[in-house]
């Protein structure tokens, strides 16, 4: 299953933003590593989360 079309949508717009010199692409970079950072650190939680949850079960 791939990406969602909204997606593509949006990473043209950011890319044509810096095209147009809206934003710089420096800032899109920092922005697009910030919300990685984010997600990253958000997945792992969930994950540690889940593992406690399961752990607390078997005990």
């Amino acid at each position: 299953m791939g990406r969602p079309p909204k997606l593509y949508e949006v990473a043209l717009q950011l890319l044509d933003d810096v095209h147009q010199g809206r934003i710089t692409a420096d800032e899109l970079l920092a922005q697009t590593i910030r919300c990685l950072i984010i997600a990253r650190n958000e997945k792992r939680q969930r994950m540690e989360t889940l593992l406690e949850s399961q752990s607390s079960r078997r005990h």
